[in-house]
Order: C-alpha cells, then sequence, then structure tokens
C-alpha cells in the first residue's frame, strides 16, 4: 500500500506530466467542438465530466492544490460561497449551484495544465480557431444567399449550441479575435506596419460580418469592448484607430447597421424593469428571489437577459457584491497586466450585458466565450503579474 504521502507524489507526478497535459489539451477541444457538432447537451456535458473533469479532479487537482492564484480567485470564490448563501436563505436547493461551481474549478485545474505545455495548448486552440473560421465562412455563405434570394436581412443559425445565433457568433467571436490578439497581431507588429495593417483589417472585417450575419448585437458590444482594450492597451494606436474608424465609416455609408437594427429592441428594457420590479415588491434585496417557482418576465421571458442583472436578481447583494468585487480586481489586474486574454475575455464580458441567464451553470456555450477565456486570463495574472501576459505561448 502506498502511503498518503507517496499517493500525493504519484498523483502530483501524473498530473505534471507532459503526457497528461495533451490529453487534457485533446479532451478540451474536443468539449469546446462539440457545442458545434453534438445536438444534444447531455452528450456534450458527458464529453466534459467523462473526458476533462474526471481526470482533472483526479490529477489536476493534486498537481495544482498548492499553487498561489492571486487574490482575484479568492474573491471569486467568495462570490461563489455569496451564491450558495443567498440560495439557502431564499429557500431554494444549493447542491445544483454547488456542483455547477465545482464544475468551473475543475475547468481552472485543468486549464492550469493544459497551459504548463504550452505548444500542445497552442495546437488545440489553433484547430479551434480554424473550425471557428469555417463555420463563420458557412454562416456568411448562407447570409449572402438567403438575402440574394429574398433581399432582406436574414438572421443565420447553425447547429447544435450554434443553432442559437447569439451563442455562434460569440463562439466564433471570441475564437476568431482570440487568435489575432494573443497569436498573429503581436507577431505582425515585428514584422512592420503593412503587415500589421493588413492583418487588423482582416481581424475586424470578418469579426464585424460574424456580429452582421448572426444580427447579434451581443456580439458587437465583445468586439467593441476587445478592440477598445486593444487600442488602450496594445501598440500603434494611432493605426488602429484610424482602422476602426474606417471600418465605422464603411458601416454607416454602406447601410450594413441596419441588419443589426432590423430586431428592434428585443423587449430588452421591459425585461430589466420586470425584473428590478420583482427584486423591489416580491423578492429580497439581500437573498434575491427564489429560483423554484418563478414567473416569467413579462408573461413569456424564463430570465432576465442579462448575466449581470440575473446575478443581482438572483442572489441579492450577498451575490452581487462579491462577484462586483471580482469584476474590479479582474479589470484592474488586466489593465495592468495588459494580458492579451483579458482583451480577448471582455468579448464574453460585454457580450452578456444584454444576454445570458446568470454566470454559474452547468457546462453551455457562455462557458467558450465567457469563463475559458477570463479563467486564462486569471492564469496570465498568476504567471507574470508584472509582464505583458502570455502571449508567447
Amino acid at each position: 500500500m502506498l502511503s498518503d504521502k507517496k499517493a500525493t507524489e504519484w498523483l502530483e507526478s501524473i498530473g505534471r506530466s507532459p503526457r497528461f497535459s495533451r490529453y487534457l489539451n485533446i479532451a478540451l477541444l474536443l468539449f469546446l467542438l462539440s457545442f458545434f457538432f453534438l445536438d444534444s447537451s447531455k452528450y456534450r456535458n458527458n464529453i466534459y465530466y467523462a473526458l476533462f473533469a474526471f481526470p482533472a479532479l483526479v490529477f489536476a487537482v493534486a498537481a495544482v492544490w498548492r499553487k498561489d492564484f492571486g487574490p482575484c480567485v479568492f474573491v471569486l470564490l467568495v462570490y461563489f460561497l455569496g451564491g450558495l448563501v443567498a440560495q439557502w436563505l431564499a429557500g431554494d436547493a444549493v447542491i445544483g449551484l454547488f456542483k455547477h461551481q465545482v464544475y468551473l474549478l475543475l475547468l481552472l485545474c485543468g486549464l492550469t495544465l493544459c497551459v504548463e505545455q504550452s505548444v500542445f495548448f497552442k495546437r488545440a486552440a489553433l484547430v479551434y480557431v480554424g473550425v471557428c473560421a469555417v463555420f463563420a465562412c458557412v454562416a456568411f455563405y448562407k447570409w449572402q444567399y438567403m438575402f440574394g434570394a429574398s433581399d432582406a436581412f436574414p438572421r443565420i443559425t447553425l447547429y447544435a449550441a450554434a443553432a442559437n445565433p447569439v451563442h455562434a457568433s460569440l463562439m466564433i467571436l471570441v475564437g476568431w479575435v482570440g487568435f489575432w490578439m494573443i497569436y498573429a497581431l503581436p507577431r505582425l507588429l515585428e514584422r512592420g506596419r503593412f503587415a500589421y495593417l493588413a492583418g487588423f483589417c482582416l481581424m475586424l472585417g470578418v469579426a464585424f460580418v460574424v456580429c452582421l450575419v448572426f444580427q447579434s448585437r451581443s456580439a458587437l458590444l465583445g468586439l467593441l469592448a476587445a478592440v477598445g482594450a486593444w487600442l488602450v492597451l496594445g501598440r500603434e494606436r494611432g493605426l488602429s484607430l484610424l482602422l476602426v474608424g474606417v471600418l465605422i465609416f464603411l458601416v454607416m455609408a454602406t447601410g450594413a447597421y441596419e441588419a443589426l437594427l432590423s430586431r428592434g429592441g428585443s423587449y430588452r428594457v421591459e425585461i430589466w424593469q420586470d425584473a428590478i420590479t420583482r427584486l423591489h415588491e416580491d423578492c429580497s434585496w439581500i437573498a434575491g428571489c427564489a429560483q423554484t417557482g418563478n414567473s416569467l418576465y413579462l408573461g413569456q421571458f424564463h430570465h432576465a437577459h442579462s448575466a449581470y442583472l440575473s446575478i443581482l436578481v438572483d442572489t441579492g447583494l450577498l451575490g452581487a457584491i462579491p462577484f462586483i468585487t471580482f469584476a474590479g480586481i479582474y479589470l484592474i489586474l488586466g489593465v495592468k497586466t495588459r494580458s492579451p486574454w483579458f482583451m480577448v475575455s471582455l468579448v464574453g464580458w460585454a457580450g452578456v450585458i444584454a444576454s445570458s441567464n446568470g454566470l454559474v451553470d452547468s457546462p453551455r456555450p457562455l462557458w467558450i466565450y465567457f469563463w475559458l477565456p477570463t479563467l486564462m486570463a486569471l492564469l496570465d495574472y498568476r504567471r507574470q503579474p508584472k509582464a505583458q501576459g502570455i502571449a508567447a505561448l
């Protein structure tokens, strides 16, 4: 029989081995791609549980439990705890939320080992970016075909989780923009301004087309946030700002913006007003609203269509205050370190302003465009707190 110390050392040795890191990267890639190809959420979740989360629980936790993740992760845990307390006070069962929190923490543990063997992580990331580019081309082909046939702005849907245009656009956008901001643009800058100019134009143009064909204003908000951070924190600010101005001029001159306005306000303001009224009149500002048996917003919508408002409504100030603290520390560290993953994560942070039902849930597309880049940014802060991020991955 192995002693406890030897057993722990054995688990840690496996968790830190290059082969295990390669395996985790492959498992992570399969999980990410399943959102585009598998229509059943049960199958997608099982891929995560069996191929990634369980090995992370057995090996990765043993290999990373002594690591110092810094204050931001600590405040994230406080936010998780606040949500549990709020649900308990509201009379809801907490076991479901607790499981979802554990799943996210296992994702953090697994990512910690994935990036230690950067070459494997980079290859998996490039495969995901390639798939995103293919689906962007497919969506544009369908869009121009339908537009030519009807002379009206169509809203494209794909398959599986990407059947939701908001999810599809944000999943594609975080991969596409992430590739350019983390890998391509820094290297093009070294080759000269012309190379950077061509790459930035390609990134920006394709990203806007993605927003256009899916008619996703949430994706447009995410794109603006990420590009804005790049302008403020990156190099060649003047040239980048000029290119953004040219794109805005072209969008206005060609009337392409009309496709994004064709769906009106989508009842967002009315939904938010109803959510605040319910919180004030029927629930508790401290613990929020009970999750079981809630009536529909405006009589037809199942959630508040804003991740941040949902945190306040569902968990009250017990969940909202720790989350605001986490968000504040996260933003400060992102600006301080100039982490490229921080810039990419803003696609998700801005994208959920007017979409999503909270942030902590079982595996779903939100994990790809919000939690994955956010957790990667947290690892970036820990690895090089005074440097310029891990763009060299």
